[in-house]
């Protein structure tokens, strides 16, 4: 089986209204979606979607004519392609999807994987007061969501885990709790704010 062609193609879908991220300074007013084609010349397709590579078109470069089953191969390419060209990791779930095709099986199954369900989670992502923090995980719980992920942001630490602590009260012990702080929290050098040593780190743990 050889590579025959990379295509990648965008779907953008408009936002009712700005969505404030916590992980970049801007607000985004669309949700953005690339995905990743890889044909072989036997018909089979593999698909991935994600963040692509500024050029993705070098990627394809490096991948026509090629056994899509060779991954060390490409998986080292792509990292070397990371650095000069952007993302490139939608390539790699494209490639692993074309080899789950060939051989009739899942590609959970390939990686090991022996669990045939995974508990979904709803994730937050906006900036937001607390109260409204707590206000979106209640609807998420009503929803039927067993799991919660929080977007951490805050300069002080401390306000977060009050935030945590307020969500959990609001939402009980039996619904899970995920937390990202997303480059959100400041750390030394910042010559503005206390300097993250090892003893504030135990602290946030321990929170």
């Amino acid at each position: 089986m050889k590579i025959t062609a990379v295509k990648v193609r965008l779907f953008e879908y408009p936002m009712p209204k700005p969505f404030h991220p916590t992980w970049q300074p801007v607000s985004t007013t669309a949700a953005r979606i690339h995905v990743v084609e890889i044909h072989t010349d036997e018909g089979i397709t593999g698909i991935g979607s994600g963040g692509v590579p500024v050029r993705w078109e070098v990627a394809g470069l490096f991948l026509m004519g090629q056994d899509p089953f060779a991954l060390e191969q490409h998986v080292a390419n792509l990292r070397s392609m990371a650095f000069f060209v952007g993302r490139p990791w939608p390539v790699e779930i494209a490639l692993w999807d074309i080899i789950g095709k060939a051989t009739g099986k899942p590609v959970y199954k390939l990686l090991g994987g022996g669990s045939e369900k995974l508990k979904a989670y709803a994730s937050t992502g906006e900036l937001r007061p607390q109260g409204a923090r707590v206000e979106a995980a209640q609807q998420t719980v009503a929803a039927g969501f067993k799991a919660v992920k929080l977007r951490f942001h805050s300069p002080d630490w401390r306000d977060d885990v009050r935030t945590l602590t307020a969500v959990r009260k609001a939402i009980g012990d039996q619904i899970d709790i995920m937390v990202d702080a997303n480059w959100g929290w400041r750390i030394a050098p910042d010559r503005q704010l206390s300097r993250w040593d090892l003893k504030t780190a135990i602290s946030v743990v321990k929170a």
